[in-house]
């Protein structure tokens, strides 16, 4: 083998890592780590010929070519790269053994393109009540792995503001979005479009927990109100509600803390229940299947618990159905029926719970019960209209039926009060729903390919798919059309059915499909020959739409 070229002035992706030859280093999610030189050629030589097994006498020609070394120094060089690069032998990601051959580079090689940098967007005008961001507490505690119980009690306290009807509260997803780009709360504030800004840090030391807080009028920068609250650790859920009662007497003297009294409530008595909950939360917020079942093992310890936790039980239906509609199973109708049994439990010790009600409404609509989807998705909103998320279950519901004006009002309502929210990939695959019944195909195209970049979900790739047939847009296309086909199985009737009711919207989204798959079959990537030869035509879709209406 030649001795390597190596372009020490070029950066380069491996994985999901920035190479940089010129500084020895690696960066990845933004910290950088160092490589001894003879490590980052290594490296190198294996890049320039990735996927190609390499022999270890070549690696030593190649990275120790004026040095008389031993085969060792390879083995060595390999297992501390490995280290560094957080690679198991066992399970590797980037660095594969082949006995008795060598090594071979088995990760993404090319080069290193930054990220396009977008002017930020222009700041919303402000609302025409009191609005508020609740940026993400410190973490006080001697243990960081105490961070969730710290988002935990954050959002908590987002929750029981956003039950003061007189307030515009910013959703928790959007100012912890913020916060990890690294803007100031000012700067956030400004972004979100609101005038006030809640601080606050959390120290928890045993049982003792101590909440100080504070509130900035972003306009100013004077501080409206602080306080310090201490309690012991059973009593948190009163803790959240001080706070928040606290905050709405500092903003508008008018607010009633009697209704925020009269929504206070223990969301369970258990607290280790409560943590785990809080725990599951952050996997399940990946939309990954190793994210989601993980979620699933928190959560089965939480109801082992406390089996009438609502919250835990609505999450729980969420997982299954997460993993129904993606098919990550060779048994769907188990957690279909699980998916039922949770939600039911939720509802029975829940019921008023706005969060509960909104699952339960994306759940009965995912089973294709558009009745009970719309009654809870209206009580869920009417209970806690300055949410989010209720005002997103309403939306998804109602693009079903039909009402494409209220879909859309909900929509921008929901992304208003949450514009950076875990939810923002259903925010706009749902709006992307209402553009493409619109027939306003290019909107379609673009939103269903953003929600797609935050989590691939079959809705997404086939909204995208559909919209791309209608501009002629091949490529793309064919290329949506072929990450579904891996993705999953299910029918395209059977997509259509879970969006639309009405067969006008149906047959739009099929027309769609059909125009994609008529496009040639070169410019589909990863579609194979069999499927493009089995693919099914319109007409067939509409009839296996029609027959799954009369199934239901």
């Amino acid at each position: 083998m030649p001795a390597a070229i190596f372009r020490r002035e070029c950066l380069l992706k491996i994985g999901d890592l920035r190479i940089d030859p010129a500084l020895d280093e690696i960066v990845r999610d933004g910290v950088a780590t160092k490589l001894e030189p003879r490590a980052m050629r290594l490296l190198l030589c294996l890049a320039e010929r990735p996927g190609e097994v390499l022999s270890v006498e070549a690696l030593l020609d190649a990275v120790w070519k004026d040095v008389v070394v031993s085969t060792d120094s390879v083995y060595a060089a390999v297992a501390a790269l490995r280290r560094i690069l957080g690679d198991d032998p066992r399970d590797p990601k980037y660095i594969a053994n082949v006995p008795r051959r060598g090594y071979r580079l088995i990760a993404s090689v090319s080069p290193w393109k930054e990220p396009e940098v977008l002017p930020a967007p222009e700041a919303p005008e402000l609302p025409g009540k009191p609005s508020i961001v609740v940026m993400p507490f410190a973490n006080l505690c001697a243990d960081p792995q105490q961070a969730y119980f710290v988002d935990g009690l954050m959002e908590e306290i987002v929750n029981a503001l956003s039950r003061i009807r007189t307030l515009f509260v910013i959703g928790s997803g959007s100012s912890r979005n913020l916060k990890a780009q690294g803007l100031s709360p000012a700067e956030a504030a400004q972004r979100l479009g609101v005038r006030y800004i809640l601080q606050g840090s959390v120290r928890r030391a045993g049982d003792q927990v101590r909440i100080l807080a504070r509130l900035i009028d972003s306009s100013t920068d004077a501080q409206v109100w602080a306080d310090r609250f201490e309690g012991r650790i059973e009593n948190v859920f009163e803790l959240q509600d001080g706070v928040a009662l606290g905050v709405a007497g500092a903003i508008e003297f008018t607010v009633q803390n009697a209704e925020a009294l009269r929504f206070a409530r223990r969301p369970t008595s258990d607290l280790e229940s409560y943590e785990l909950y809080l725990r599951a939360l952050v996997p399940f917020r990946t939309y990954t299947r190793a994210g989601i079942e993980e979620a699933l093992k928190l959560l089965r310890r939480a109801l082992d618990l406390d089996p009438d936790f609502a919250l835990a039980l609505s999450l729980t239906a969420s997982c299954h159905a997460i993993i129904a509609q993606h098919q990550w199973t060779d048994d769907p109708a188990t957690h279909g029926r699980a998916m039922m049994e949770m939600i039911e439990r939720s509802l029975r010790s829940g019921s008023d719970d706005p969060q509960v009600l909104g699952t339960a409404a994306l759940t009965y609509w995912f089973h294709h019960e558009i009745t009970l989807a719309t009654r809870f998705a209206e009580r869920a909103a009417s209970l806690n209209p300055g949410s989010s998320f209720p005002l997103l279950a309403r939306a998804v519901v109602c693009v079903s039926t039909g009402d494409l004006t209220l879909a859309e009002d909900c929509l921008h309502r929901s992304m208003r009060l949450d514009p950076l929210s875990p939810n923002r990939n259903l925010q706009l695959g749902t709006l992307a729903s209402v553009r493409l019944a619109q027939r306003r195909f290019a909107e379609a195209a673009s939103l269903a390919s953003e929600a797609a970049q935050l989590s691939i979900a079959p809705t997404f790739l086939g909204l995208m798919a559909s919209a791309c047939g209608y501009l002629a847009e091949k490529r793309a296309a064919c290329e949506a059309l072929a990450q579904l086909e891996k993705l999953t199985s299910v029918p395209m009737a059977q997509l259509a059915a879970i969006m639309y009711q009405r067969p006008e919207h149906q047959a739009l989204f099929l027309d769609g499909i059909a125009l994609a798959r008529q496009m040639p079959s070169e410019t589909q990537p990863g579609m194979s020959p069999d499927v493009e030869a089995d693919a099914l035509s319109r007409d067939h879709d509409v009839a296996a739409a029609q027959r799954l209406k009369i199934d239901q």
